[in-house]
């Protein structure tokens, strides 16, 4: 004896027309490590991302490395300005403990993203005022295109000790500090690390580029002094979200009244 059972192929229809047709949205997070390869690096490096979970996809952020000095004064003049830069410097890529790790220049003495002022007067045998100043650019415009749903960002900042600051801004040019978006202060750091949320609004493809450089005080020219911070660059991160896709709600319904109806529609038997 055979039983048939005609809602069946009607519940299989109804499920195939309703389709998946809504999503839930999911969080993925995706990371930079600035801190690995060590040593010299050479005036750009290009680092791959790291996605959690998974995706197999792997899209790199490009880091470039700049310096520039300026001097006012001299013996002859005190207005006489001299400088150079900015111009492509290597990076440096520093191991030295666990808030002594991340991306630098190697240029500079202690292999970090430097802010040096010296300054004095005819007692200290000159009259003048250094400033010089290294940089980091990072080249956001794969990140851009790659997620545009992003939903957060940080980065992470080493070295950070009295009297430390870093500067971070955005630029529309390489070799171009840009317009300063935050400061991070040693002050707000946890054993010289400092964690600090990222204002993606102020990036786009006309302005893609991620500055990192550090700042202080400025010295007067009535006495003799030196100043200097330094800082990392030890990593960045993002989250994003992305659909999947969900049976809609009403969808849902109508298959569970589908399902019903197999069970409460008479059945017709055939010998």
């Amino acid at each position: 004896m055979r039983i048939q059972s005609p809602t069946l192929g009607l519940a299989v229809c109804l499920a195939a027309g309703l389709g998946l047709s809504a999503s839930f949205a999911s969080a993925t997070t995706v990371t930079w490590d600035f801190s690995h390869p060590t040593g010299q690096l050479g005036t750009s490096k290009t680092y791959g991302s790291v996605i959690t979970p998974p995706t197999g996809e792997v899209v790199g952020i490009t880091a470039y490395g700049y310096e520039q000095q300026t001097t006012t004064g001299g013996s002859s003049s005190f207005n006489r300005k001299r400088s150079y830069g900015p111009k492509s410097t290597d990076l440096y890529g520093k191991d030295s403990g666990t808030s002594e790790s991340g991306l630098g220049i190697s240029n500079d003495s202690d292999h970090e993203i430097d802010y040096t002022v010296t300054s004095g007067h005819a007692s200290c045998g000159h009259r003048t005022k250094t400033i010089f100043q290294s940089f980091i650019q990072l080249d956001l415009k794969n990140a851009i295109e790659a997620f545009p749903n992003i939903a957060d960002a940080t980065i992470t900042i080493g070295s950070l000790q009295n009297p430390d600051t870093a500067v971070l801004s955005y630029s529309n040019k390489l070799g171009h500090i840009g317009t300063q978006i935050e400061q991070v202060s040693y002050k707000h750091a946890t054993d010289g690390v400092s964690t600090v949320s990222l204002n993606l609004s102020h990036f786009s493809l006309a302005d893609p580029y991620l500055t990192i450089s550090s700042a202080g005080p400025s010295c007067c020219y009535q006495s003799c002094c030196h100043f200097s911070s330094s800082v990392l660059l030890d990593s960045g991160e993002l989250s994003y979200t992305s659909a999947t896709p969900t049976p809609e709600p009403a969808a849902a319904g109508l298959l569970g009244f589908a399902a019903m109806g197999l069970g409460l529609m008479p059945r017709r038997r055939t010998k």
